[in-house]
């Protein structure tokens, strides 16, 4: 309702946000441990809003890490450039998207880490 998230990653890849009224993704960074690192973690938040035709991306370091046949890693720019150029589809499509691209990127090299992708679009 009111488009306020707040947000904390425990040690994972930073969060992008697509804003519709820049064309741009933004990189939300918060530095943390991982889970389970020290039993007593504190988790730093940020309180992002957020606007119609936001779209949120938050992904495993398997996705941005995968790899081709000639040892280049697929990336996080590769990733923002696809949900850019996907911007008007739903949410669902562009996952579809990225996992195309993910694997044409990879071609034939096995990866050894999962690639997990949430995605959501704001309608406020």
């Amino acid at each position: 309702e009111t488009g306020e998230m707040e947000y904390a990653n425990a040690g994972h890849q930073p969060m992008l946000i697509y804003r519709r009224a820049t064309n741009s993704i933004e990189t939300v960074e918060i530095q943390s441990l991982p889970i389970g690192v020290e039993k007593n973690s504190e988790y730093s938040r940020k309180m992002i809003k957020l606007n119609t035709g936001d779209i949120v991306a938050l992904y495993t370091d398997g996705l941005i890490e995968c790899m081709n046949e000639q040892g280049k890693q697929f990336g996080r720019k590769a990733l923002a450039n696809i949900i850019i150029a996907n911007k008007d589809l739903a949410p669902k499509e562009i996952v579809n998207k990225i996992k195309s691209e993910v694997t044409t990127f990879s071609g034939s090299v096995r990866q050894h880490d999962d690639q997990t992708v949430l995605l959501f679009k704001i309608n406020l």
